[in-house]
């Protein structure tokens, strides 16, 4: 980055990152350093910050060298090979002979023994001719052979190996500011404002971007302080690309511009891919990222998308979740500057990838993998909120998708996502009315009378819904979905004080399992679990569960004619908390 804001800044944070770099020098005795990251993240600046605490330690330690020279060589600046070389010379206070520079710097340094020789090759993705990289990597080979005086770094956004000289070389990506160094340098950047609260907000919309943190801290200091950080914080929410683009910074430093510049390096074919990995809202791991592409394996989808795009650092790639992301300033160029191809079809995979991954989730957490099913939520949980919001662009091809939803994860929805699962399901209710079968609009008069009930605390209009379900479902033969109905009705009951109403509602759905030859123990434990949880004297009409014979009920069609009408006004939610302050 060459902006002359961020070169001016104090400089925060990096401190594990140099420390690798030193423990690679000084232990491992490596020669050449590279450094890489995504586009403006500061590779420069932490190079150059790495060469100024060598120089100082190699004259502090090394008597043997009297001078440390240094040759900063920024290579967006050149389109040759020998331009590269007569500026080298330049740096190094030697005439260049010509069409002779590469021979004569690698002379210069072997015969000047008492000098240290470091050499930044900056920005080296810049070279656009793959004959002029490669004749510039076999030069870094021959100087770091040379080893006893020479180092040499370079920094890109492609990861540049060198497998001949493997021992000498060290490489690490840089990634974004984590949230505590961002912290650091905005408040060293603006170190009169009081951030009070909004400081995490802001540093979050930064994106860990260095140049992103300066232009937000010169913000919040000009016109006398006129924009206040909790304005900052309402105008990048809005429109982030916009207000860091502006007119008064350089253009070559508009973020909207830097970036724009880094995907358009991609070719068309890389620029779709890219795209449709930005679809998915978080991070994701090459399983999905396969189905995504539409790629038959996922080593396939290694080999031709994530491990190019990974190395020239499109993606961030975590080995410890094995997850890939994309950094949130650079999904906003990409949804901005390219236009996905069959869109209809990217978004009826992302449907049917993360409704079985939310369906999968919300089976495990009433099994024995509650743990892994807390962890997997986790890490889905942005993906899960924008597979929600699809609702709003539902058509035939992904409306049976946010019917298994809202069929199988109700129960996920509300206690995870609750403000999110009201506008899903009344978007449910608009698509079922368009697309739906009859039994479909049983699904979501259930969903939705759940969150009635169990989100905002309206049992009166969940009891609604759940009967206009059981209208629905009374021509319909036997099934499992009114069975569940009957224990929602019952739940619901229990919270508006009908006790008798809802234990009976409890037994014809037993009734219901066993007829069905459903394992009801499990089910059993799950209801009778939910109301011990109450601690109140009325759960003692909870045994009735277990003792009330069940012999009015003798058949399914017998069940379809109960009438449950009459009842009284509600007196609080399934929440267990809510209910012992309300029953009581």
């Amino acid at each position: 980055m060459d902006t002359e804001v961020y070169d001016s800044a104090p400089f925060r944070g990096r401190t594990e990152f140099l420390n690798d770099l030193q423990k690679a020098w000084m232990h491992n005795k490596c020669v050449v350093f590279g450094v890489y990251g995504m586009k403006s993240v500061g590779k420069s600046r932490t190079a150059r910050k790495h060469i100024t605490d060598i120089e100082r330690l190699v004259l502090q330690n090394n008597k043997q060298f009297r001078e440390v020279k240094i040759v900063d060589v920024n290579l967006r600046l050149y389109k040759t090979d020998r331009e590269i070389y007569v500026q080298m010379c330049e740096s190094l206070g030697i005439v260049a002979d010509i069409y002779n520079e590469r021979k004569q710097i690698q002379s210069h340094i072997k015969m000047n023994k008492d000098k240290y020789f470091i050499v930044l090759f900056d920005n080296f993705d810049a070279l656009k001719k793959s004959t002029l990289k490669d004749e510039l990597k076999s030069f870094v080979v021959k100087l770091a052979v040379i080893r006893y005086n020479i180092q040499l770094y370079i920094t890109s956004t492609e990861n540049i190996l060198f497998t001949q000289i493997k021992a000498l070389f060290y490489h690490k990506t840089l990634e974004p500011f984590n949230d505590n160094d961002a912290k650091e340098l905005l408040k060293a950047a603006a170190n009169d404002i009081d951030f009070g609260e909004y400081l995490d907000q802001i540093v979050q919309l930064c994106a860990g971007l260095p140049l992103a943190i300066l232009m937000v801290a010169s913000e919040l200091q000009t016109d006398d302080g006129m924009t206040k950080p909790e304005e900052i914080v309402e105008i990048l929410t809005d429109s982030r690309l916009e207000a860091l683009s502006k007119d008064n910074y350089p253009v070559k430093d508009r973020i909207e511009n830097v970036y724009k510049k880094f995907i358009m390096k991609l070719t068309p074919v890389f620029q779709q891919r890219l795209a449709k990995l930005q679809y998915i809202e978080g991070h994701f791991n090459a399983k999905q990222a396969a189905e995504m592409l539409g790629h038959k394996s996922v080593p396939a989808a290694k080999h031709h998308a994530l491990i190019p795009l990974k190395r020239n650092n499109y993606l961030s790639y975590d080995s410890k979740t094995e997850r890939f992301n994309i950094n949130s300033v650079l999904r906003d160029c990409i949804s901005v500057y390219i236009c996905i191809h069959r869109l209809p079809d990217i978004r009826k995979r992302f449907c049917r990838i993360f409704t079985e991954e939310m369906t999968k989730i919300s089976r495990q957490m009433y099994a024995a993998e509650y743990v892994q099913a807390v962890a997997a939520l986790n890490l889905e949980h942005p993906n899960l909120l924008k597979l929600m919001k699809e609702v709003f662009y539902t058509k035939e091809d992904t409306y049976s998708f946010l019917i298994e939803i809202a069929s199988n994860c109700s129960d996920l929805l509300e206690i995870y996502m609750p403000s999110h699962y009201e506008e899903f399901c009344e978007g449910c209710l608009k698509m079922v009315k368009q697309y739906g079968r009859h039994e479909d609009e049983a699904v979501v008069k259930i969903a939705y009378g759940s969150m009635l009930t169990n989100v905002k605390d309206n049992a009166t209009e969940g009891e609604k819904y759940y009967l206009q379900a059981l209208e629905v479902l009374k021509e319909m033969p036997l099934s499992k979905l009114l069975a569940e109905l009957h224990n929602k009705l019952g739940q619901n009951l229990f919270i508006q004080g009908r006790i008798e109403d809802s234990v009976r509602h409890f037994q014809i759905s037993l009734k219901m399992y066993d007829a069905l030859q459903i394992a009801r123990q499990p089910f059993f434990l799950h209801t009778t679990r939910c109301l011990a949880n109450l601690n109140l004297s009325r759960l003692g009409h909870v045994s009735m569960l277990r003792s009330k014979s069940l012999s009015h009920v003798s058949s399914p069609s017998a069940i379809h004619c109960n009438s449950f009408t009459s009842y009284p006004t509600p007196k609080g939610t399934f929440r267990p908390s809510g209910l012992r302050q309300r029953l009581n």
